[in-house]
C-alpha cells in the first residue's frame, strides 16, 4: 500500500473513531498530501491540528466534528475563512495564523462558544461586521497583518479581554474598540495612530495599554483616571508632554516613554507609590522632580 493510500486510511479510520473510538487528539503536521482528505463523524475528538498543507487536500467542512474544540489549521495558504465551524457548537480556540486570509469576502462563520481566534501573520486589510460572529470571545490576534479598518461591530464582543492588532496599518484606535469594556489588554505597537481621545475612559477595566511605534503627539487627560491601568507603553512616539493626571493612579507599576519630546515630568508624577519601572531614555529632560528620591 503506497504511503498516501495509507495516510488517508488511517485519516478516515481516525475521524471515522472505528479503530480509535476515545481519542481526544489528531494533528497532521507538514505532509503535503496529494488529495483531499474527508472529515469523518467522531464524538470523541477535542484537538485537531493541520499545518503546512494545501488548501485543495484539506476537508472541505469540519461540521461532522461535533465535539470539538480546539482547532489548528495554521500555514496552509488559505485564501478564506473555513466553513463548516458553525457546526462545532463547542469550539473555543481557532488557529488560523500564517495563512493568506483577506477576509475581503466579509464571511466568518458563526462560531458563538469561541474564546480564542488567532489570525496573525495574514493578508488582512479589514475586519468585517462578520466579526460579530463571536460574541464570547475573550482573547483576538491580529498581528502582522495590514489593518486600516474594522467594523463597528467589533464593540459587540463584550467578553474580548486580550486584543493585539501589533504591526498594522491603523491610524487611528477603532470606534469600536473603546465600547470594549471588558478589555483588560490592548496591543496598538507599531501602527500609525496619531491621537487617543477620551473614550479611552470607556475600557475601565484595562490593565494594559501597548502604544510605542506611533505617531502621537500627545496623550488625552482622561488616561490618569483609568482605574485599573497598571502598565503604559509610549516608547517612540512625538509626545512632548504628558497630562499632569498620570500620576493620580498609586497601582501603576510599569511608565515607557522613552525615545519621545519630552522636556520634563509632571510635578505629580512621584505620587505612584506602587512604580516600578520607568523608562524615560532618549529625551530631553533637564531635571527631575525632587519628589522622585522618595519613590520606594
Amino acid at each position: 500500500m503506497s504511503s498516501w493510500k495509507w495516510l488517508t486510511h488511517r485519516y478516515e479510520s481516525f475521524l471515522n473513531s472505528k479503530d480509535y473510538p476515545n481519542s481526544k487528539s489528531f494533528y497532521v503536521l507538514n505532509n503535503k498530501t496529494l488529495k483531499r482528505l474527508k472529515s469523518g463523524n467522531t464524538n470523541s475528538l477535542k484537538n485537531f491540528g493541520m499545518r503546512g498543507e494545501n488548501p485543495m487536500s484539506l476537508a472541505k467542512s469540519f461540521s461532522k466534528l461535533r465535539n470539538l474544540e480546539k482547532h489548528d489549521l495554521a500555514a496552509n495558504n488559505y485564501t478564506q475563512f473555513p466553513t463548516g465551524i458553525r457546526g462545532n457548537k463547542g469550539l473555543k480556540e481557532m488557529l488560523l495564523s500564517n495563512n493568506n486570509l483577506t477576509l475581503d469576502d466579509r464571511n466568518m462563520e458563526i462560531a458563538p462558544a469561541l474564546e480564542k481566534l488567532e489570525l496573525q501573520k495574514n493578508k488582512i486589510r479589514m475586519i468585517p461586521p462578520s466579526i460579530a460572529g463571536f460574541p464570547h470571545l475573550k482573547k483576538l490576534t491580529l498581528n502582522f497583518n495590514e489593518i486600516e479598518t474594522v467594523a463597528d461591530e467589533i464593540s459587540i464582543l463584550k467578553e474580548l479581554e486580550q486584543l493585539s492588532f501589533y504591526h498594522n496599518k491603523l491610524t487611528a484606535i477603532p470606534d469600536g474598540v473603546y465600547e470594549l469594556s471588558n478589555l483588560k489588554d490592548i496591543d496598538l505597537y507599531f501602527n500609525q495612530i496619531e491621537r487617543v481621545d477620551d473614550r479611552l475612559l470607556n475600557p475601565r477595566s484595562l490593565e494594559v495599554l501597548f502604544l510605542a511605534n506611533n505617531k502621537l503627539l500627545s496623550l488625552p487627560d482622561v488616561i490618569g483616571s483609568i482605574p485599573n491601568l497598571k502598565e503604559l507603553y509610549l516608547s517612540n512616539n512625538h509626545v512632548s508632554d504628558l497630562p499632569k493626571s498620570l500620576g493620580n493612579l498609586s497601582d501603576r507599576r510599569v511608565i515607557r516613554i522613552n525615545n519621545n519630546y519630552l522636556t520634563h515630568l509632571p510635578d505629580d508624577l512621584p505620587k505612584l507609590e506602587s512604580i516600578e519601572n520607568i523608562d524615560i531614555s532618549s529625551s530631553s529632560i533637564t531635571e527631575l522632580p525632587e519628589a522622585v528620591a522618595g519613590l520606594k
